[in-house]
């Protein structure tokens, strides 16, 4: 039976890679751009929120929504 490859780690989300992108979040107000800065897709990025606990959940809905308000109010 052929032995089945561990994807990279690259194609994980890390908790490193998660602050990079909640920081990149904050920033673009995108998560298109967020996840596209930490070297992953948008799809992914929502996958990830899915499956967040809720601490966390609420942590990125409160970075997108701040960086939503600035991105406005710099308008």
């Amino acid at each position: 039976m052929p032995t089945r490859r561990r994807p990279s780690p690259a194609y994980h989300w890390t908790d490193e890679k998660m602050i990079a992108f909640m920081e990149a979040l904050a920033a673009t107000a995108s998560v298109t751009a967020a996840a596209a800065k930490v070297g992953m897709s948008r799809q992914s990025a929502y996958r990830l929120r899915a499956r967040l606990d809720p601490e966390r959940a609420a942590l990125w809905d409160g970075v997108a929504v701040l960086a939503r308000r600035l991105r406005t109010a710099r308008r």
